[in-house]
């Protein structure tokens, strides 16, 4: 008899932790869904505020755009924790997110200069 209550307390114990893995995955699915539809419509709401003010929105692939190098266009491999961009080739020293910014700026006017 003493066995069997200590079986069924090990199998309370698996189901507890089967609903916290599920609580946990619920979570993180739950949070992640919030952050993707808080983009969406920070992305609606920019595009219908640039057309409520007669602007347009153009919309660029951001891929590399941290690494490519906004003076002279050459391609610096660098990780995530470096937060300084620095060319060898030209000798450029920025903040990444600067570079980066620099970069998708140039490709939405070369993407709004050839929709024109």
């Amino acid at each position: 008899m003493y066995n069997k209550s200590y079986t069924s307390q090990k199998v309370n114990y698996t189901e507890y932790l089967l609903y916290f893995i599920l609580l946990i995955i619920y979570g993180i699915y739950f949070v992640t869904c919030n952050i993707l539809k808080a983009v969406r419509l920070s992305g609606w709401i920019t595009t219908y505020k640039a057309e409520w003010a007669g602007k347009r929105v153009e919309l660029v692939n951001p891929r590399n755009t941290s690494q490519v190098c906004s003076g002279c266009g050459q391609m610096v491999r660098k990780d995530l924790s470096e937060r300084t961009h620095s060319c060898p080739f030209c000798s450029l020293v920025l903040d990444r997110d600067q570079n980066a910014a620099i970069n998708i700026l140039r490709l939405g006017l070369q993407s709004a200069a050839q929709n024109a």
